[in-house]
């Protein structure tokens, strides 16, 4: 690490770094037999008035800014649309194939459409452009923080063991002495993490609760930790794993906290 960080102090910013564009938009929710057929009219460029006129109770949402967040999943080029909040948590709205700004524009009039169906019902959720995107460039105190990353970065370096293996949904990685470690672990722990409602006028008193639990959470691990044969379990839980060449999150944390460094970087 020290050494990656005395080559980023070496490293000329010589490139300007950009947001993802971001614009005004409005969100449809659709569900039923009329999908289809709106779809349909959005595809042929049918414009939000004459869409409205043809199929009576369209109503979309009121206009919020989002950023249009490019990806490739599985080889399809997908967007998601997230809007700009202090308080979103960077939560889409929507993905859907395809990107809505290639090409000089404009833009505005153009549609991302996520169409879907469940139990035989058709679902639609969509967003309307409703402005030409901008592309904010950051000031250069902010694209050092970015450039921070490609130049702590060695892609070029192999950062796995060469005879690792490859673990699905963390199944493989329950040795033995793991899984004794961790119902040890949910004997001594009670606390337990607060239920989210998805109310947003509850977010603030959801996280003060789970500030709460983590504080008793942690406190009942501390005290599982000072008992005289803790230490001996997580070693021979954390060298079982290192010996199947696996990661483990679980472990992982608890290195962490209460075990060796040298351990936690592998």
């Amino acid at each position: 690490m020290d050494s990656l960080n005395i080559r980023f102090r070496a490293c000329e910013m010589d490139r300007t770094y950009r947001s993802w564009p971001h614009a005004r938009s409005r969100h449809l929710s659709l569900s039923g037999k009329s999908v289809k057929a709106v779809v349909r009219d959005i595809e042929a460029g049918l414009s939000l008035e004459e869409l409205q006129r043809r199929h009576s109770g369209l109503d979309l949402d009121p206009e919020v800014l989002c950023a249009f967040i490019r990806y490739t999943d599985d080889g399809e080029q997908m967007t998601t649309a997230v809007p700009i909040s202090f308080s979103n948590r960077m939560e889409g709205r929507l993905d859907a194939p395809g990107y809505p700004f290639t090409g000089p524009g404009p833009h505005i009039g153009k549609w991302l459409l996520d169409l879907s169906d469940y139990n035989g019902t058709d679902y639609l959720e969509a967003e309307l452009i409703t402005e030409e995107p901008q592309w904010a460039e950051f000031p250069e105190r902010y694209g050092r923080l970015v450039q921070y990353v490609d130049c702590l970065i060695d892609t070029t370096q192999r950062i796995y063991a060469g005879d690792a293996q490859r673990s699905y949904g963390g199944e493989a990685s329950e040795n033995p002495a793991t899984e004794r470690l961790r119902k040890r672990m949910e004997r001594a722990v009670k606390a337990q993490p607060p239920e989210w409602t998805g109310k947003k006028e509850d977010e603030e008193a959801y996280e003060a609760a789970y500030i709460s639990y983590e504080a008793l959470r942690d406190r009942q691990m501390d005290a599982l930790a000072a008992q005289a044969d803790f230490q001996k379990a997580l070693d021979e839980a954390v060298q079982a794993t290192l010996a199947d060449k696996l990661g483990d999150p679980f472990l992982e944390d608890l290195v962490i906290r209460y075990g060796k460094p040298a351990d936690a970087w592998q």
